[in-house]
């Protein structure tokens, strides 16, 4: 599903929704990732296929463990915009985070075979990247 094009009081209340979750996330802990998920997936529900929103609410998913949740989003997120594997959330998500993150939802599903695809993809396109080192482990770890 493609962004739609959203305005007036419904931009605002997408909008509000998105910065209400962002800044529940960066808060941390168990009890604001639980609503900020919910607000996150309420931005969703305005505004389906925006990008900030789909990454926003598939990190939330995957740090409250919903991860057949995490997995939808972020591949509806590589479907529709897979230059987004490019974005920089904070310091800890930098470029290629949206590869880790999926295969990190994978990893956590016992999809093993899928996850590999997907660091194997991120030290392709990142060799040098932040989380390169992690990422090599990972794939030593599940061959």
């Amino acid at each position: 599903m493609k962004e739609r094009v959203i305005k007036g009081s419904e931009k605002r209340r997408f909008e509000s929704l998105l910065k209400e979750a962002l800044a529940l996330y960066k808060s941390g802990g168990k009890e604001n990732f639980r609503r900020a998920v919910t607000i996150a997936d309420n931005a969703l529900n305005l505004n389906p296929g925006h990008p900030h929103a789909l990454m926003l609410s598939g990190v939330l998913h995957i740090e409250v463990e919903n991860l057949n949740e995490a997995v939808q989003r972020l591949e509806q997120l590589m479907r529709i915009n897979p230059a987004y594997a490019d974005t920089r959330i904070d310091s800890r998500y930098q470029a290629g985070v949206l590869y880790v993150l999926l295969g990190s939802a994978y990893q956590g599903l016992d999809k093993k075979q899928q996850a590999l695809k997907l660091y194997q993809q991120y030290i392709r396109d990142y060799p040098e990247g932040n989380q390169a080192r992690d990422v090599r482990n990972l794939i030593e770890n599940l061959r």
